[in-house]
C-alpha cells in the first residue's frame, strides 16, 4: 500500500475572508511527487461549503426550538413519519398515558385506543397521511389511571421545502 505520508489529508477548515466573513471549506490536499518519485510540490482542492453549514445550523436551532416548545406545552404532541410510525412523543404524552418512549415509539397508539374506536380512528390517520391533508378525530383512550377518556386529535402534515411529505405533526 501507499504510506500514509503520501496519501494526503482532508479537513475541513475554516477562514475568514477580508470582509469579515467566515466561511468553511472541505480542503483535500496531496504530494505531487517529481521525476525522481519524490514529493516536489502539495497540490491541494477546496470546495466551500459554508452554505451547507449555515442550513446544517439552522436545522439544528429550528429542532432544538421545536423541542423546547413541545416538551414545555402541557398539549400531547406527537409526530408520524410517512409510513404512520410514530417518531415522537412529548413528556406530556408519556405521562398521560403512563407509557415509556420507548413502548409508544415500537408499539404506536393501538394499546392506547377503546377497541370500539380504534378502526375508525386509525382509518381517519390512514385517509389524513394518503391525502396529506389536516386531521381531525374524536377518539377514546385508556388514560394511565385505567379509565377511558375522550380526546380530539389534531394533526398537519409536514413538507420538505421540495415538497415532499415528512409525516404528520399533531396533537
Amino acid at each position: 500500500g501507499v504510506p500514509d505520508s503520501e496519501r494526503g489529508i482532508e479537513t475541513i477548515e475554516t477562514l475568514e475572508h477580508g470582509d469579515g466573513a467566515v466561511h468553511h471549506s472541505i480542503v483535500s490536499k496531496f504530494p505531487i511527487p517529481g521525476r525522481d518519485g519524490n514529493t516536489k510540490l502539495i497540490g491541494g482542492v477546496a470546495i466551500d461549503v459554508t452554505e451547507l453549514k449555515q442550513t446544517e445550523e439552522a436545522l439544528r436551532r429550528s429542532e432544538a426550538w421545536f423541542r423546547t416548545l413541545a416538551e414545555a406545552s402541557p398539549a400531547l404532541i406527537w409526530r408520524l413519519d410517512p409510513a404512520g410510525e410514530f417518531t415522537y412523543v412529548n413528556p406530556p404524552y408519556l405521562e398521560y398515558f403512563g407509557r415509556h418512549e420507548d413502548e409508544v415509539l415500537d408499539r404506536g397508539w393501538f394499546p392506547l385506543l377503546h377497541p370500539d374506536d380504534a378502526g375508525a380512528y386509525m382509518a381517519s390517520v390512514d385517509a389524513a397521511q394518503r391525502e396529506r391533508r389536516r386531521l381531525q378525530a374524536a377518539v377514546r383512550v385508556r388514560h394511565r389511571h385505567g379509565d377511558w377518556r375522550w380526546i380530539e386529535s389534531y394533526a398537519l402534515p409536514l413538507f420538505s421545502d421540495g415538497g415532499e411529505y415528512l409525516g404528520h405533526i399533531g396533537t
